[in-house]
């Protein structure tokens, strides 16, 4: 037996008082009354659902009836409730007060400009219709909520398990633990940024269609819109600010573009990731470029641009643990890997923008597959163009490492990049194997052969060990 509600009630006098008509517009109407005399009669306070005298048709509302909530009531029953249309208006409530949840299933359209309580976490709502949620949910949970047709939330709902078989539109706070849309999901009207809307999933978030994410409501600087697993079966667009709970997973079947904040663990992309340069939405005081960050593995089934050259003190603030490319990787803005970490790139690295590592502290093995770069096609380390974001495009292209790492290169390696130090790091062991490499300045000597220590005003390697297993050439 599931969980739901309690509803208020409204004589039919009052009905025509006010003005008040059924969802459908049909004469089977059930609008709840305050029935005084016999409540009186009873010395019972409460007005419930199961009670023909609470409602002004006379009887208990049927699947054949538009109910409407105008005054409070209650289900003090754990029978199934139903109704054809439901209405509570504002100012309003419905209570379930049945120990064990009630369900209630509205086979139309549900319009709550009022209040919906459960006395416990077992309550169930099934609505076959639309769902316009205008007013407020108690801190009560429900066990099951399920809409057919599409659900709009403009107000504050919370659940253990919430099921869209169309589109769901969250324009106010929802909350909870397995989210299930089947159409497409949106955190704000029109495109429009918002500081108000509320996202939460303490366990999977699953969108079938395309999601766009367009709310920056934060907490102190931490963002309020978060999830466990987000799964999304079409394109992810945000323009907001979301993030991963610890342990989180971000899986995205087509492709994602990053016009926001997102902070997460592991990041699956099976299409194509963008980073863009500028956030669409920018609260007030805060950084005008986008951000992205996986703390485990950012993994890129497709191509990989990243525009943001978002830093703090200096430091890149889109940051990877691992970054793992099977299409081409484009960076025109700036990133940094963390220690212990890896960079794996099947198609080719394009570089013209600043990408860091943060290498190993001590032995780093021509063996090892940690705090390395491998790219299988070819490297390019080149100044800024026309091809590359719509971003600055002063500065020089930089390859840098704070520590040591190993570099492979299996096609081609290129750097033309202008910088004083375009090539930057401590101890290197970088590999090229196979293909050409062409430098701006003297490069490198002694190709085919292990050389400790490098020359040319474009590498500051100290002390760094190049193998070329490969031709070397302009």
């Amino acid at each position: 037996m599931n969980k739901l509600f309690a509803l208020g009630l409204c004589g039919l006098g009052a009905l025509m008082v006010s003005g008040v008509v059924s969802a459908s517009g049909n004469s089977n109407t059930c609008t709840s009354q305050n029935n005084q005399s016999y409540q009186n009669y009873q010395n019972n306070s409460v007005l419930n659902w199961e009670n023909s005298n609470y409602w002004d048709c006379g009887h208990v509302p049927t699947s054949s009836d538009n109910v409407i909530i105008n005054q409070d009531i209650s289900f003090t029953s754990c029978t199934a409730k139903v109704a054809k249309t439901l209405t509570i208006n504002s100012g309003h409530v419905l209570t379930d007060s049945c120990s064990a949840g009630a369900t209630l299933t509205v086979a139309g359209s549900f319009t709550n400009n009022g209040t919906i309580k459960s006395a416990n976490s077992s309550s169930s709502l099934i609505v076959n219709g639309d769902f316009v949620h205008n007013g407020n949910a108690s801190t009560s949970q429900f066990k099951k909520l399920k809409v057919v047709g599409s659900f709009t939330n403009n107000g504050l709902i919370k659940g253990s398990a919430l099921e869209v078989d169309t589109d769901c539109k969250n324009y106010g706070e929802l909350q909870g633990d397995d989210i299930d849309v089947h159409g497409n999901l949106t955190t704000t009207s029109s495109g429009s940024c918002t500081s108000n809307s509320k996202l939460v999933s303490n366990n999977t978030l699953l969108v079938r269609g395309n999601f766009t994410h367009s709310s920056t409501r934060s907490s102190n600087g931490v963002p309020d819109n978060t999830f466990k697993s987000l799964v999304v079966y079409g394109d992810f667009q945000n323009d907001g600010v979301i993030k991963g709970i610890t342990g989180s997973r971000l899986e995205v079947d087509n492709d994602y573009k990053n016009n926001g904040e997102m902070q997460g663990d592991d990041v699956d992309v099976h299409g194509n990731l963008t980073n863009a340069g500028t956030r669409t939405c920018i609260p007030s005081g805060t950084s005008s470029g986008s951000k992205l960050v996986s703390n485990n593995t950012l993994l890129v089934r497709g191509g990989f641009i990243n525009c943001s050259a978002r830093s703090t003190n200096g430091t890149p603030d889109n940051t990877f643990n691992s970054l793992v490319v099977n299409g081409t990787l484009q960076n025109d803005g700036a990133i940094k890997g963390a220690s212990g970490g890896k960079v794996e790139v099947d198609g080719d690295f394009n570089n013209t923008g600043r990408f860091a590592m943060s290498g190993r502290t001590g032995v780093l093995k021509d063996s090892d597959t940690t705090d390395v770069i491998v790219v299988k096609q070819s490297f390019r380390n080149t100044d800024p163009n026309s091809n590359s974001c719509a971003v600055s495009k002063t500065g020089s292209a930089t390859l840098e490492s704070t520590n040591k790492v190993k570099v492979t290169v299996q096609g081609d390696f290129k750097n033309t990049s202008t910088a004083a130090k375009s090539m930057v790091c401590t101890g290197c062991v970088s590999v090229v194997s196979g293909g050409t490499t062409a430098g701006g300045s003297t490069v490198m000597t002694n190709a085919n052969a292990t050389v400790i220590g490098c020359t040319g005003s474009q590498f500051n390697c100290v002390p760094s060990i190049f193998v070329y297993h490969g031709k070397r050439g302009r």
